[in-house]
């Protein structure tokens, strides 16, 4: 069927389509079953108007229409459901022929096989992010991450003249405060001048170039970053004389009878042309069962794998 067959079709049943989907319906390997989602969304979004956009608003009953289809025809529209950006493609065609392939495949075996044997359990996963994303919830977050951050901070011992940023002293007397880093540059005479906020507002400290170890350490700081700084200062400006990271510390370390370690790692971006292969290949040497002459790998019990596994998805379908 073809594109006018389509859309004198659409015509008659009350449909609008874009071209986008046009084409999309157009590709599809079962036109008719096609037809049928067509119609179930039309019915159920009381919208005449369909996009691409609107199968994915309402993703959730746009898989339920999928799944009233038979089998055989579900499968057919594996692709037109890839390209409306409702599933993942996966090929089930490729041949694993290299030893590459092969090595990832036996580290997925084997951290099954870890799992089912360990006596650790995973008490709690973060839920998905269903709703849609707006303005408000970066606030929210960044809201709740200062919090949370000015807590941890608060617990520390070398802030002992902690106020907010609107109790600031008219005259310079010193001062601990906590804030987020807004902005950071050098000034003329080589000194890193940043700009903190809190609830309650704003104030700017500066880093003295002569404090050679505080400057170092303030030079790493980012933008976002939740500090806490001592020095001495006013409501215009705090010069500060010591950096404290909201890091985590033990006043007791606690040991654990077996000595194994966990090791964490991330950002694999397996598919980029700027995936290092062969250096992966290599970690998974590290790790192997062959290399029991390497200490440091006999004891990586665990490895946990911290997001972005694959690179392309939803940026280049197929």
């Amino acid at each position: 069927m073809d594109s006018k067959e389509i859309l004198k079709w659409c015509i008659g049943k009350g449909i609008l389509l874009d071209s986008e989907t046009l084409n999309l319906l157009n590709e599809s390997g079962d036109i008719e079953s096609a037809k049928i989602i067509l119609e179930s969304i039309k019915n159920y979004t009381q919208t005449r108007i369909i996009t691409k956009r609107l199968f994915q608003i309402h993703k959730g009953k746009t898989e339920e229409f999928f799944l009233t289809l038979p089998k055989e025809n579900q499968k057919k529209l594996e692709k037109f459901k890839i390209k409306l950006g409702l599933e993942i493609e996966i090929s089930k065609e490729v041949s694993i022929e290299n030893s590459s392939l092969q090595k990832v495949q036996l580290v997925n075996e084997l951290g099954k096989m870890v799992l089912e044997e360990s006596s650790v359990k995973v008490l709690s996963e973060t839920p998905s992010f269903k709703k849609k994303v707006v303005v408000g919830d970066f606030v929210k977050h960044f809201r709740n991450r200062f919090m949370k951050l000015r807590n941890i901070l608060q617990e520390r011992a070398e802030l002992d003249q902690l106020v907010s940023i609107n109790k600031l002293p008219s005259s310079r007397k010193k001062v601990s405060i906590i804030g987020m880093i807004s902005n950071k540059r050098i000034t003329k005479n080589n000194n890193i001048l940043l700009d903190l906020e809190d609830f309650t507002g704003r104030t700017r400290v500066l880093i003295s170039g002569n404090k050679e170890e505080v400057f170092e350490n303030a030079e790493n700081l980012a933008l976002d970053s939740v500090v806490g700084f001592n020095g001495f200062g006013d409501r215009e400006i705090i010069f500060v004389n010591e950096i404290i990271l909201p890091e985590s510390f033990l006043s007791e370390r606690k040991k654990s009878s077996v000595d194994e370690n966990v090791l964490f790692i991330g950002d694999l971006h397996y598919g980029s042309k700027y995936f290092f292969e062969k250096d992966f290949l290599k970690f998974i040497d590290f790790l192997s069962e062959e290399n029991v002459s390497n200490e440091d790998s006999r004891k990586v019990k665990y490895l946990f794998i911290g997001g972005d596994l694959v690179a392309g998805v939803g940026a280049y379908p197929g």
